[in-house]
C-alpha cells in the first residue's frame, strides 16, 4: 500500500491577518496551575491576505481560562459570535462549560491571527475575536 503525502500538509503557519471562522470544536483541559480552560478549535472559512496560502478549512486553536480574572476573554468570544452574555453568578465548572458550548459552538466570527515564538518554535496565535 502506498500513501501520498501532499506538498501542503497543513503544518505551515497561517499568514497573519483576519479570517472568517467557525467555532468547530473544543476540549476541556487543566493548566499547570490547576485552572480549567477550554481549548477552542476554529475552522477558517475565508482566504487570508496571502493568495498563495490555502487557508480555507485550516484549523486554529485558542484557549479561554475559566477563572474570574480571565473571563474577559471568554466574554469577548461570546460577544464575537453574537450570543447573549453568560449571566452573572456562581457556576460549577461543568455547568459553565456546557453553557459556553451551547452559546459558541458552530457559530461564526472574525478572528485575527499572527505568529509568535513559543518555547523556541513559531506558531499561529489568535489575537482577536470580533463579530462578522
Amino acid at each position: 500500500m502506498k500513501i501520498h503525502v501532499p506538498k501542503d500538509t497543513g503544518l505551515e503557519l497561517i499568514p497573519a491577518g483576519g479570517y472568517k471562522a467557525a467555532v468547530s470544536g473544543y476540549r476541556v483541559k487543566t493548566s499547570a496551575q490547576g485552572n480549567p480552560y477550554i481549548l477552542w478549535e476554529f475552522t477558517l472559512q475565508s482566504q487570508g491576505p496571502d493568495p498563495t496560502a490555502n487557508t480555507v478549512g485550516r484549523k486554529v486553536f485558542d484557549s479561554t481560562t475559566l477563572t474570574e480574572e480571565s473571563m474577559w476573554k471568554t466574554a469577548s468570544l461570546v460577544n464575537a459570535v453574537k450570543a447573549a452574555p453568560v449571566s452573572e453568578g456562581d457556576y460549577e465548572v461543568d455547568e459553565l462549560i456546557e453553557n459556553l458550548k451551547a452559546r459558541v459552538l458552530n457559530k461564526e466570527l472574525f478572528i485575527r491571527v499572527d505568529t509568535e515564538s513559543y518555547q523556541g518554535q513559531l506558531r499561529t496565535r489568535v489575537r482577536e475575536f470580533k463579530q462578522l
